[in-house]
């Protein structure tokens, strides 16, 4: 996903919004801070070992550098904002080593993030949600292990290769580590096979392309790394029960 690429910096301060239907999105992490503003339906997001469920006029904040995952069971229309640092320093030098253990904030109307035009209401905005935050959650350090800095680096390695010849013996030797051992540890920590992320990973960014530009179908396959189109169409309907062409009529009709 364009949205997603460089892990949401663009520039020194950034201040990305996109609004999605029905967000699917497999684990992933950013450099940048994170707030997904739920306007109809509901989202699950997947951190920290726990599930959270995001409702209408609620928003999740996420932490950078923090692995989740993002599901819609039904219909959704969410706002994704990602933010570099600058927006939120006095912030990010209190607590960019803890994590909130309480992200979901309910609101009793979400502001419209097109709105905030200005640096001055792009702050304002941030530090009510910090504001509310702090207020509602514990904060708990974030724990540094082996096994989730070599999630980070697979990762980033797939955000980085899916686009061409990506593999998770390639990553092992690009990366140093026991080929036996990133397998299992990689199932372990995401119950998904390299194969199956980097399936599900493409497929996420295709419905970016298709949603977002004016590719052909083919054009997008080969963008997104699969050799041919037979392979990708099988493995996009496959991971969204519809094929890319009636997805990006759908999209259109909506």
């Amino acid at each position: 996903m364009v949205f997603f690429q460089t892990h949401g910096l663009t520039g020194p301060t950034t201040f990305l919004y996109h609004h999605v239907n029905d967000l699917q999105f497999p684990l992933h992490f950013h450099v940048a801070y994170e707030c997904i503003l739920v306007h109809e339906g509901m989202i699950s997001v997947d951190m920290n070992d726990t599930t959270y469920n995001v409702s209408k006029e609620q928003l999740i904040f996420i932490h950078s550098h923090q692995v989740h995952r993002i599901t819609s069971e039904h219909h959704s229309k969410v706002t994704i904002l990602l933010f570099s640092t600058d927006f939120i320093s006095d912030f990010d030098q209190q607590y960019k080593e803890r994590l909130a253990t309480s992200p979901v904030i309910s609101y009793s109307a979400l502001p419209k993030i097109e709105k905030l035009q200005t640096v001055y209401h792009q702050k304002a905005f941030l530090y009510d949600v910090l504001s509310r935050l702090i207020s509602q959650s514990n904060f708990i350090e974030k724990k540094a292990t082996m096994n989730t800095t070599l999630l980070h680096d697979l990762l980033l390695y797939v955000d980085n290769h899916y686009d061409k010849d990506c593999s998770l013996k390639r990553a092992a030797t690009i990366l140093d580590y026991d080929y036996t051992y990133v397998s299992q540890a990689f199932k372990q920590m995401t119950s998904l096979s390299f194969t199956d992320y980097l399936n599900q990973y493409r497929v996420s960014q295709a419905i970016n392309k298709l949603t977002h530009s004016e590719l052909t179908i083919s054009e997008i396959s080969r963008q997104c790394g699969y050799e041919t189109l037979r392979t990708f169409n099988r493995n996009f309907l496959k991971y969204t029960n519809m094929t890319a062409s009636d997805y990006r009529k759908q999209y259109t009709a909506s």
